[in-house]
């Protein structure tokens, strides 16, 4: 080895040295990223996530592939009302849509309260299911 230093490299050419391995390391993680799909995909496994704020995607026949979870929305006119109690550190609602009573629920989070008030109003003008009890309730699967 020798004894000789290394010239000093200006700052713009160490930058355009990072940028270069930077890009690289990215060209690389992206590779490996499409490499890991194409296996689950191969293997007939599900993306990780579903793609998201993306619409439910739909398979040949025109329905949402399976594994989504898709509701109507509800009526025109339908309205929630909350309200956070700092004291118990709830929110309190009401979801009220027309020609129904209301439904009213206390979550600790807001986005709880509206998914529980709206789970209730799914149960409500579900069809019962066959052999079901007049007791029991039909259940609406969670997301």
């Amino acid at each position: 080895m020798s004894d000789t230093p290394q010239p000093k490299k200006s700052y713009t050419e160490a930058m355009k040295e990072r940028l270069a391995q930077s890009k690289k390391a990215t060209a690389a993680e992206a590779q490996a990223r499409a490499q890991g799909e194409n296996l689950r995909r191969d293997l007939g496994g599900k993306p990780a996530k579903p793609p998201h704020g993306k619409p439910p995607q739909k398979d040949g026949t025109g329905k949402p592939k399976q594994g989504w979870i898709t509701f109507e929305r509800l009526p025109d006119g339908s309205r929630f009302d909350v309200v956070y109690d700092s004291k118990t550190q709830t929110w309190s609602g009401t979801l009220t849509v027309p020609g129904h009573n209301p439904f009213s629920s206390s979550k600790s989070a807001v986005h709880k309260l509206i998914t529980h008030l709206d789970q209730k109003y799914r149960r409500s003008i579900q069809p019962p299911k066959p052999g079901a009890k007049p007791d029991e309730t039909p259940t609406v699967p969670s997301s």
